[in-house]
């Protein structure tokens, strides 16, 4: 979000986050001076500070509930859950996109950044023969297709550092 509106930042090793934020990496500091963690509690700020929320209560209480959303989606393929809770949660958010480009409307937010990295790791995941016959949907893959489009998502993608360690893949 930050490299897609422009903004300028720094990235720091783990052991620069202050004492006392959170117990793992994401963190974030921002330009007020107050340090956050949890990807979807950083998503929600920056987005807010760069100007990818959306201008009233109900979308930015839309974009929250999927972040949650994908933070469930996430845990649940991490343990294994049965397919059809899968295939569930695959076809709640192909309705949440119903006929939007981006989760909320036709403009990108936070919630399209932070939804992101889920759907990319599952598509990465696919790729390596895991996830078998889990199906993203047409409104998904197109979504997908979409966000990696976007510049920052696609300089991001081509630079060679790792989504995830090989021992999480």
């Amino acid at each position: 979000m930050l490299k897609h509106t422009g903004k300028e930042f720094t990235v720091k090793a783990p052991e620069d986050a202050p004492a006392g934020v959170g117990f793992a990496v994401p963190m974030v500091t921002l330009p007020e001076g107050y340090t956050i963690s949890q990807t979807a509690a950083i998503c929600q700020a920056v987005g807010k500070a760069v100007g990818l929320a959306p201008a009233d209560d109900g979308g930015n209480a839309l974009c929250l509930q999927l972040l949650m959303d994908a933070t469930d989606i996430g845990t649940e393929m991490g343990a294994e859950k049965p397919k059809e809770r899968i295939d569930k949660w695959m076809a709640h958010f192909e309705t949440k996109l119903g006929d939007a480009d981006y989760f909320v409307g036709n403009t990108l937010s936070y919630a399209d950044f932070g939804l992101f990295p889920v759907f990319n790791l599952i598509e990465a995941k696919k790729a390596l023969g895991k996830y078998e016959g889990y199906d993203m949907g047409p409104k998904l893959t197109a979504w997908l297709d979409r966000m990696k489009a976007v510049p920052a998502v696609a300089e991001m993608k081509a630079s060679g550092i790792p989504f995830l360690p090989a021992s999480f893949m």
